[in-house]
């Protein structure tokens, strides 16, 4: 018995941690902001200053459109930054696409602490910056990787854009909580929740969902699962061999290419 109650305060405790520390299990912020620049950035990516609607100071980077009507605006995974997401804007930045990079709160140096909430604060105002430049929220897509697809398609709930794109999307991450750690009540533990499934059926423009079918950290099943609640017009890519990751190395910037033209056809 005296084991038991042991094991149960040890199990106890190991709930109370995770429950009051799980952001540090869910962001991972560089800790320094460098300007693209010195990060070997596009030349066409410039850095722009922008203030959320709770008054936290960020910086993106934006290359303006040159040739395309459509801006592609980008929120990143969990543990990327403004410098490691970068070259995925040079294959649209070449064909002639805006691109903007979007940061989040305490990323790269930036002020405050990311929370779910926060976060789509964050989008809110990388939006509202580049339609202060002038570009109509019809001439928008948004596009999202891993954590970066729940803020997308909060976004595309709020935002009467031109497409939508999720690479490496998941149906929640409280479920994605509950993948990676059986042994928990993650369901009930997480607080950012990051629900898709519960939008992605309010959301009426054309949407394209890829995943690497080699994908350990989210798996390809928790994609297709979100797919198949989304409304038409919709396409899936499944790429063989690739991973959470390394998307673009398999394909998938051809793809969004051959995509973002059949938009404007």
């Amino acid at each position: 018995m005296k084991i038991l109650l042991g094991l149960l305060l040890v199990y106890v405790l190991v709930l109370a941690w995770v429950y009051l520390f799980q952001r540090s299990f869910i962001y991972f912020p560089p800790p320094s902001y460098v300007p693209p620049e010195r990060a070997g950035a596009n030349p066409h990516l410039e850095e722009i200053s922008l203030r959320t609607a709770d008054g936290i100071s960020l910086k993106n980077w934006y290359a303006k459109r040159h040739g395309k009507a459509l801006v592609v605006v980008f929120f990143h995974g969990n543990g990327d930054s403004l410098p490691s997401a970068s070259p995925l804007a040079d294959p649209f930045i070449a064909q002639g696409y805006g691109f903007v990079l979007a940061e989040y709160r305490g990323y790269g140096g930036m002020p405050g602490s990311p929370t779910e909430q926060g976060l789509y604060e964050d989008a809110r105002a990388a939006i509202r910056r580049v339609l202060a430049e002038g570009v109509a929220e019809s001439d928008l897509v948004l596009m999202g990787h891993s954590l970066g697809s729940a803020v997308a398609v909060q976004m595309a709930t709020e935002f009467r854009a031109a497409g939508l794109v999720l690479l490496s999307p998941f149906w929640s991450l409280a479920r994605m909580g509950q993948i990676r750690f059986p042994f928990l009540p993650a369901e009930r533990l997480v607080r950012d929740r990051f629900e898709s499934f519960a939008k992605i059926a309010r959301i009426g423009m054309p949407l394209l969902s890829i995943h690497g079918d080699a994908d350990l950290i989210v798996p390809p099943g928790e994609g297709q699962r979100l797919f198949e609640a989304a409304r038409e017009p919709k396409t899936l890519r499944l790429l063989p061999a690739a991973r959470h990751n390394d998307l673009f190395d398999h394909g998938a910037a051809e793809i969004m290419l051959a995509w973002l033209e059949s938009l404007r056809r």
